[in-house]
């Protein structure tokens, strides 16, 4: 008898997975590749906003006015980037 848990009424999903010889799936490196690339494009944009913005606040003299404003602009540029992620891997 075999288990709930191994449906094998047609599902890709229930079909075994090619191993490598170190017992990891194929994919494992796609999916750290798409875990580091999910996590530069939030940094960048966040981080390059504040050190933009931190330098132009020097540079005119202004107390916070413009590291906030990149800031903002970087958590929607890093948002953006995830949907677009997302939509490309759906």
């Amino acid at each position: 008898m075999q288990p709930l848990w191994e449906n094998n009424m047609g599902d890709e999903r229930s079909e075994p997975r090619p191993q490598q010889p170190g017992g990891k799936p194929e994919n494992f490196w796609r999916l750290v590749a798409q875990a580091s690339q999910l996590g530069w494009n939030m940094a960048i944009p966040i981080a390059g906003g504040v050190l933009l913005g931190h330098y132009l606040d020097q540079r005119f003299d202004e107390e916070f006015t413009w590291t906030l404003t990149l800031l903002l602009m970087g958590v929607a540029v890093a948002f953006n980037n995830l949907y677009t992620m997302y939509v490309d891997n759906k």
